[in-house]
């Protein structure tokens, strides 16, 4: 044999050898790899098979974010809903829910999902347990950030001794001879204007949770925007500033204080005035009520008949509400504080709130992406104020006796 040919043939052998070697460490890992794949697959059947038979998960209605081609519009829920916002699933928002991407108008960016109606109610109604105004108010639907609505002007005080009423808008009626002309007369109108203002916030929520329980995001999701909405949104109607915010009813013009008869105490006589300058004016049935801080009750107990008989305070029983004078009594934690502006006896339903559009939803990954939780923002934007602009002055005597349909204690 030649030089030459045992210098080709060496590196041949080697090249064998070598992919031996290989093709035997392969078969090796081919064998573990096997072993691990069907560990692996035996762990998913176990679990996906837990995951069907779960009780708080099986046949929950909320659908897989890849359900594109089969959106089974008949499950429906607010839990699917948030869901869908958090897989940015947009052709399910779209043509189940009817939702899509709302504009900011005044910066143009894109915002959040609007709620669907279905949802928003039930929303709406977790806000409402506690509160005072929004039940009792007229809520007025609108189009636009700015606007007005026209309203008599009850505030014009009217001649005395003339048989005439604010309450009649500038509206005046005369004794005409038979065959005598009639006395012409004008209403007199006035423009209430609104501003929307944005209410908003966020809450986070572990991915743990997000993940394990659609349904836990459902209804902790329901309690902690509706609680959030109502506790702003009371605040603001009953003491608002009106800057950036509503008008509240005590920061009003309209509203009549009636100081105190004695200093740090609430008492019947106290009720009694401010039932003498109260005035009801929407003629929407039950609107009124007193607001009050809780913390005005012992009062009651120390200078008002509170017997079982008692006239002045029918106590709360059986799950009715407590009445003063015939009214209903909500408390509020929003009133202000005992020994202050702490009694309102109001006529709810003379109070405006302007909804512009709906409660807006979007989730984030990202905002809290370093601690694993997911954020939730939810943006409302509205407006309220009183129906009247300043007080009511009756005819008699000369326009010196005011009355309003928000009267509230000044101690």
């Amino acid at each position: 044999m030649s030089e030459e040919t045992k210098t080709t043939e060496s590196p041949r052998e080697d090249w064998q050898d070598r992919m031996e070697k290989v093709e035997q460490a392969l078969a090796g890992k081919s064998v573990e790899m096997q072993e691990m794949e069907g560990r692996v697959t035996s762990k998913l059947d176990n679990l996906l098979s837990v995951l069907e038979k779960a009780p708080t998960l099986k046949d929950a209605g909320y659908i897989s974010p890849d359900s594109e081609k089969d959106e089974r519009p008949t499950q429906k829920s607010f839990g699917d809903f948030l869901i869908a916002v958090k897989n940015g699933n947009a052709t399910r928002l779209r043509d189940v829910y009817g939702t899509t991407k709302a504009l900011g108008e005044q910066s143009g960016t894109t915002g959040g999902y609007l709620v669907p109606e279905e949802f928003i109610n039930t929303l709406m109604m977790a806000a409402m347990e506690g509160a005072v105004v929004r039940p009792r108010a007229t809520v007025i639907q609108v189009g636009s950030n700015r606007g007005s609505v026209p309203a008599l002007n009850h505030t014009t005080a009217p001649t005395a001794g003339k048989g005439y009423s604010a309450f009649a808008g500038g509206v005046c009626a005369y004794w005409t001879a038979e065959a005598g002309t009639l006395t012409s007369t004008d209403p007199s109108f006035e423009e209430i204007e609104y501003n929307i203002n944005k209410l908003g916030g966020y809450t986070q929520v572990s991915n743990e949770l997000i993940a394990d329980s659609a349904i836990g995001i459902e209804s902790l999701l329901s309690a902690l925007f509706g609680r959030a909405i109502q506790a702003k949104e009371e605040y603001a109607f009953l003491r608002g500033t009106g800057a950036g915010e509503p008008l509240g009813i005590l920061a009003s013009p309209c509203a009549l204080a009636k100081t105190t008869d004695a200093d740090n105490t609430f008492a019947a006589g106290d009720a009694m005035d401010m039932l003498a300058i109260f005035q009801m004016v929407s003629g929407k049935p039950g609107s009124v009520a007193w607001c009050m801080h809780r913390g005005v009750i012992p009062d009651f107990y120390a200078n008002m008949d509170v017997s079982q008989a008692g006239v002045d305070w029918v106590q709360p029983r059986e799950g009715l509400p407590g009445t003063l004078l015939g009214w209903p009594i909500v408390m509020s934690e929003h009133m202000p504080a005992p020994n202050t502006d702490d009694v309102l006896l109001g006529d709810f339903g003379a109070y405006l709130i302007f909804d512009r559009k709906g409660l807006e939803i979007s989730y984030s990954e990202h905002a809290a992406f370093t601690s694993d939780q997911g954020t939730w923002r939810f943006i409302k934007r509205l407006d309220g104020q009183p129906w009247l602009s300043e007080v009511i002055y009756l005819a008699d005597p000369g326009g010196a006796y005011t009355v309003s349909p928000f009267v509230y204690h000044d101690d």
